[in-house]
C-alpha cells in the first residue's frame, strides 16, 4: 500500500517507527534545512532490514561552471542545490557514515565509468 502525504520530514511525521519496508529520497533532502534530521525520521520510520533509496546531487565544480556558461546561452537556474546546514554530498556522505548505516550500494550517477567530477547524482541504497 502507497501513501501520499505533505508534512515537514524534518519533523516527528505521522507514522510509528519502524512502519516502512521501503523509503525513497530521491533528489529531496539537498532542499531541507537540517538533512540529518530528515534522514533520522527516515531511519526511524523504516522497519529493521528495510530498504532506504537517497540521491542527492553532487555540485561538483565542473558541473557549476558548466551550469553558468549554458546559462549564458539559456535562461536556467545556477544556484546551488544544497540550501540547508549540509552544503554538499561530501558533507552529506560525512552524516551517513558517521550514522554507521549499511550502504548497499554507493553510485555516481549517470556516469558511473568516469570520474564523480562529471556525475549529476549520488545514489545511495541503504540497509537499515
Amino acid at each position: 500500500m502507497g501513501f501520499i502525504f505533505g508534512c515537514d520530514i524534518q519533523e516527528n511525521i505521522p507514522f510509528e517507527a519502524d512502519r516502512f519496508d521501503i523509503i525513497f529520497a530521491l533528489d529531496v533532502l539537498e532542499h531541507v534545512e537540517d538533512a540529518e534530521v530528515a534522514l533520522d525520521e527516515i531511519f526511524r520510520i523504516t522497519k529493521p532490514g528495510g530498504l532506504i533509496f537517497i540521491s542527492v546531487p553532487t555540485e561538483s565544480i565542473f558541473l557549476v561552471w558548466i551550469r553558468k556558461l549554458y546559462s549564458k546561452m539559456k535562461t536556467i537556474q545556477t544556484r546551488p542545490h544544497w540550501n540547508g546546514k549540509l552544503k554538499s554530498e561530501k558533507t552529506f556522505y560525512r552524516v551517513l557514515v558517521k550514522k554507521k548505516v549499511n550502504f548497499l550500494l554507493k553510485q555516481k550517477h549517470p556516469f558511473k565509468f568516469l570520474p564523480q567530477i562529471f556525475s549529476y547524482d549520488m545514489f545511495y541504497i541503504i540497509q537499515k
